[in-house]
Parts: C-alpha cells; structure tokens; sequence
C-alpha cells in the first residue's frame, strides 16, 4: 500500500515537471519577442515582460520537486561521490528527515501570512500595463513547498527502503 502511493507521487510530480519543462520554450519565444519588439519596432508592453516572469517562477516553483526526484538538484559532492550506494541512502534519508522536510514545512507555515495578505487584497501589478494576478503567482510558493513536500516523503520512504536492503 505505501509503495503504491509513493509511486502515484512520483507519477505526480514527474508529469507535473514534464509538463512544465514546456515553460521553457514559451519563455524563449515570448523573450525573443519583446526584443524583436522593443529594438526593431520600438514597442513594448509590459504585460509581455509580466508573461516572462511569471512563467520562470512557475517553472522554478513548480518543477523543484521533478528536479529532487531526477536526482539533479545542486549538491556538495565532496564526501557524497566517495560513500557506498548503503551510505548514500543513509545520507539522504537524513538529509531529507532533518533539513528537506521541516525546510517545507518552514516554508509553508511563515509564507502563508504572505501568501494570504496578497489574495486578501488581489494584489495587482506594480507596474502600469502589468499583469495582474499577482496573489495567483505568489501562491506559486505553496506550490513549490507543497510539491517538494510530497516528493521528500517519497524520497525518504525510497532511500530508507535502499538502505536497510544495502
């Protein structure tokens, strides 16, 4: 039954990483765009630019977990490289048990305050012309918290199983 439900996890998170590599391409493309704009046609339209960041913070946010799961998230490889396939397991149940875990739980907890004020007063955009939806994009922070925290206990269910079976 617990392996079913980390595997629907990982399923998950891998589709929602998949899907959001998309991200990618629609920030290139709409980069690219408000350049040719601005340099060859002298327009621009802030909403565009709003298009760019809203996007890499969806992507950034969103895909963290798909990241963690690829095993391609940034890590000190100065002990790890050299540990046993049994010690690395061990290492990275700990690392998830005492810093990934309460990091997300931090995370969801002292963002909420934040999170809430903005849709409490639909937070717009900044700038003239800007998208507005700003309350939608900062809850991107649940998303990220919420996701990592989900992949983290299928991660740590998965490196305790890798270490008792050496």
């Amino acid at each position: 039954m617990e392996s079913k439900i980390f595997t629907r996890i990982d399923l998950l998170i891998q589709f929602i990483g998949k899907s959001l590599s998309w991200l990618n391409v629609v920030m290139v493309l709409v980069a690219f765009s408000v350049v040719v704009l601005r340099y060859f046609f002298q327009l621009g339209w802030v909403w565009l630019q709003d298009i760019v960041v809203y996007s890499n913070a969806l992507l950034f946010m969103g895909a963290a977990a798909y990241v963690l799961q690829e095993d391609s998230h940034v890590r000190v490889d100065i002990f790890y490289q050299k540990l046993s396939d049994s010690k690395k397991s061990l290492s990275n149940f700990l690392g998830c048990l005492f810093l990934l875990i309460p990091f997300c739980i931090f995370i969801l907890f002292e963002s909420s305050t934040f999170v809430f004020n903005s849709w409490k007063s639909f937070e717009g955009a900044k700038d003239s012309g800007g998208l507005h939806g700003v309350f939608f994009v900062k809850s991107f922070i649940f998303l990220y918290a919420g996701l990592l925290l989900l992949q983290s206990l299928s991660f740590l269910s998965r490196n305790w199983r890798d270490f008792r079976n050496g």
